[in-house]
């Protein structure tokens, strides 16, 4: 009877066990992989957001406080602001669009915060300006992750997260500027809202829940038994 106890107990934790989600965010490089992981993605530019009287040439157009678009907030640092600018990104051919950039500010720390409502799926399309940087993304839940933006004149690339547990916002951090002409940057040109679509339990962990209810029922027929000789 002790062994069928113990049995059922060791299965118990197996089923506990596999059903438990990990709420480490699983972080995307691949664009199509992340896709491929999610639904609902809604891409958010920053097309259009300016308006002319914001504009103050036609490179360097603006600095804006936090701001939102739709359910999706940006605050820089330092002083929570967001450059906006409009120089070509890949090259002075490159066509001419708005994307975010950081405030170079010697001395300052200089990051990125992305709010959004609670999501199990984010990505964002990022490079830097003049010499590649590091930067560092950090989500609400704790993942933290280090890449190397590209260099000036290579295309934006892509970094997503998907998690089983919602999260609210992702930080971009490329550390201190020391000066104007050695200011690491983070450039992020839009960002996409999405949903993880719910993981299907692998081969390995159906066999443990099905060990695991195997285990429960046979101590519940081994009780109904017991129960039957003593009546």
């Amino acid at each position: 009877m002790q062994t069928a106890k113990s049995f059922a107990f060791l299965a118990l934790i197996c089923v506990l066990g596999s059903a438990s989600p990990s709420h480490a965010a699983t972080v995307y490089t691949n664009e199509t992989a992340f896709v491929n992981a999610t639904t609902g993605g809604a891409v958010t530019d920053f097309q259009g957001i300016l308006t002319p009287e914001q504009r103050v040439s036609p490179g360097y157009v603006g600095k804006l406080d936090p701001f939102s678009i739709g359910t999706i907030s940006f605050s820089g640092a330092p002083e929570n602001a967001v450059n906006i600018n409009r120089a070509g990104l890949n090259g002075p051919s490159d066509p001419q669009v708005d994307y975010l950039v950081n405030p170079y500010s010697p001395g300052n720390a200089s990051s990125l915060t992305i709010t959004f409502a609670p999501t199990t799926a984010f990505g964002v399309y990022f490079t830097t300006l003049f010499n590649a940087t590091n930067v560092d993304f950090k989500l609400s839940d704790g993942t933290t992750i280090s890449e190397t933006g590209p260099a000036y004149g290579d295309p934006a690339e892509f970094i997503g997260f998907v998690s089983n547990a919602a999260f609210t916002s992702l930080t971009l951090d490329v550390g201190v500027c020391a000066s104007d002409t050695d200011c690491p940057s983070w450039v992020v040109t839009k960002v996409v809202d999405a949903s993880a679509i719910t993981p299907v339990p692998e081969p390995s962990t159906w066999a443990m829940m099905v060990l695991g209810f195997a285990g429960v029922g046979a101590m519940a027929y081994r009780r109904r038994k017991v129960g039957s000789l003593i009546a």
